[in-house]
């Protein structure tokens, strides 16, 4: 197998330097927003675990994936709010939240 020498590789990129620039500047494009979105995932995920709490408890239908998918009905809600691991409030109701998720197709 015939190597090819280092100043033919030069020559050519010299030869080509916007192919060049423009390929090393897509390049450079790709690495900062792969980074950018690494950075964003990354401060996204410590701003939940430092902001969480682990008194707080999110009840999904068995076999659920997320809040999307899962549908707990009032009664199953009123017997949770029954469950001696509900804290109460100040005035004696249960601290338990009802609240439903709703996805909108914008376009």
């Amino acid at each position: 197998m015939m190597r090819i020498p280092f100043s033919y590789i030069w020559r050519s990129l010299w030869a080509r330097r916007l192919t060049t620039a423009l390929t090393l500047g897509g390049l450079a494009l790709v690495v900062f927003v792969f980074a950018g979105v690494l950075m964003l995932a990354r401060g996204l995920e410590a701003t939940l675990v430092e902001t969480g709490s682990p008194d707080n408890a999110i009840v999904l239908r068995r076999s659920a994936g997320s809040e999307l998918v899962s549908q707990i009905d009032r009664g199953t809600a009123s017997v949770l709010e029954t469950q001696p691991d509900v804290a109460p409030a100040k005035d004696g109701r249960p601290l338990l939240s009802r609240e439903v998720v709703v996805v909108i197709n914008l376009y």
